[in-house]
C-alpha cells in the first residue's frame, strides 16, 4: 500500500510514481483533483486522463507486473562508462554505447541502490523470499498508473459475507445425506478458488482467499464432528435399545437408514414367529430346578440365534415360547421365507441339543 498524498500547510506532496506518471503525459501536480475516495487527474483541457480509487481516502495498492529480473536493469558505472564512449570513444565503443542507449529508448527509466550494503530491499510479489530493491515498487506504481489496471478489494461487509457464505455453505453440503456430500463440499470450496483467480486475472478484483478457505475447512470440521457425534449417539441409542433382539448387521442397518422408533409405530406386512415345547409341563415336573434352567438356557440361546442369523426381531419369552418377527424393524421383501428358515434350523439346534443332552 502506498500513501498517495500527503497534505501540509503549503503544499501536497505526491508519490514519485504519481509523479513520473503526470511527467510523461506533460502534466504537473495541480492537475491532481483529490476527493473522497479517488483521485483523478485531469489535462490542460479539464478533461479526465485517470481516475485513481482510494482505499481508506489515501492509499493505493500497486498492480505488480512481472518480477525484478525481468526488468531491464544496468549500474551505474555502466552507464557512466557508456556516456564516456558516446562522447569520446572510437567508432567501435560508440556503436556500443548507441547499442547500450538504444536499450532505453521511450523508456521510463528509475534510478535507485541494489547494493544490500544499503538496506534498500524487501520482499515484494512475484520475487518469492528474496529481497529486491525497493525502487521495484515505484516501476510497478508507475506501470498501474500507465496501464489503469488497479487492484480492486471489495468492502468489508463483501469479505464477511463470502467468509460465512462459503463457511456455512461447505459444512452444509459436508454433512447432506448423500453419498458424494463430501465431494460436493471439496468441489465448492475448489470452484470459489478457482472463481477468485479468474475474477482478478479478468477484471484484477482481489477477493480473499486465505480467510474464507479457513473458514470452510473449520466449519466443515465441526459440523462432520457434531454429525458423527450425533450418529454415534443414535447408533447407542439403537443398540441398546435393539441389540439384545436382532443381529448386528440389522442394527448397523437401523443406524444408517435412521430407523429409530417412533410413537404409534407403523402398519406394516411381517410374518409372526411363535415356538412352543411340546409336553414342557411334564418335563418341567422331572427334572430338578438348576438342570431345568440349564436346560431352557441352552434351548432359548440356539434357537434365538436362529431368528437372529435370519435378521429375524425377537419380541419377547413366554415360559418356553418364544415370540418374534420378521420384517420389522427394518423391511424384508422374504419375511416369511426367512421365519420358514430359522423354523428349518431351530429343528436342526434341537438335534444337536438332543444327542448333547
Amino acid at each position: 500500500w502506498v500513501p498517495f498524498f500527503a497534505c501540509t500547510e503549503h503544499q501536497t506532496y505526491l508519490p514519485m510514481g504519481l509523479q513520473l506518471f503526470l511527467i510523461s503525459r506533460g502534466l504537473d501536480s495541480s492537475a491532481v483533483e483529490i476527493q473522497k475516495n479517488r483521485m483523478l487527474i485531469r489535462d490542460s483541457d479539464l478533461r479526465p486522463v485517470l481516475e485513481i480509487p482510494l482505499t481508506f481516502g489515501q492509499l493505493v495498492e500497486p498492480n505488480w507486473f512481472s518480477p525484478w529480473e525481468d526488468n531491464p536493469q544496468s549500474g551505474i558505472f555502466s552507464l557512466v562508462e557508456f556516456d564516456r564512449m558516446a562522447r569520446e570513444g572510437d567508432d567501435e565503443e560508440k556503436a556500443r554505447a548507441e547499442k547500450f542507449f538504444n536499450a532505453f529508448q521511450n523508456s521510463i527509466v528509475l534510478i535507485g541502490p541494489t547494493d544490500r550494503m544499503l538496506n534498500d530491499l524487501s520482499e515484494a510479489p512475484l520475487s518469492g523470499a528474496h529481497p529486491v530493491p525497493r525502487v521495484s515498487l515505484h516501476g510497478n506504481l508507475f506501470k498501474t498508473l500507465d496501464s489503469g489496471r488497479f487492484i480492486i478489494r471489495p468492502p468489508a461487509w463483501a469479505n464477511v459475507l463470502i467468509i460465512f457464505s462459503l463457511g456455512f455453505g461447505s459444512a452444509w453440503l459436508g454433512i447432506l445425506p448423500r453419498r458424494f456430500s463430501k465431494l460436493l463440499a471439496a468441489l465448492y470450496v475448489a470452484g470459489y478458488v478457482g472463481l477468485a483467480f479468474l475474477v482478478f486475472v479478468r477484471a484484477e478484483i482481489l477477493i480473499p482467499i486465505v480467510a474464507p478457505v479457513g473458514a470452510a475447512l473449520s466449519c466443515t470440521f465441526l459440523a462432520l464432528m457434531r454429525q458423527l457425534t450425533i450418529e454415534e449417539q443414535q447408533r447407542k441409542r439403537i443398540k441398546n435399545l435393539f441389540g439384545s433382539y436382532v443381529s448386528a448387521a440389522v442394527v448397523e442397518e437401523m443406524v444408517e437408514k435412521n430407523a429409530a422408533p417412533r410413537t404409534g409405530g407403523e402398519e406394516v406386512e411381517i410374518t409372526a414367529f411363535f415356538t412352543d415345547i411340546v409336553a414342557f409341563s411334564p418335563i418341567a415336573e422331572k427334572l430338578p430346578p438348576k438342570d431345568l434352567v440349564d436346560m431352557m438356557c441352552q434351548y432359548l440361546g440356539e434357537c434365538t440365534s436362529a431368528v437372529i442369523d435370519e435378521e429375524g426381531t425377537l419380541d419377547k419369552y413366554v415360559g418356553d415360547a418364544i415370540i418374534a418377527m420378521f420384517g420389522a424393524p427394518l423391511p424384508c421383501k422374504d419375511h416369511a421365507a426367512a421365519a420358514c428358515r430359522a423354523a428349518l434350523a431351530m429343528q436342526e439346534a434341537q438335534g444337536r441339543l438332543r444327542a448333547r443332552w
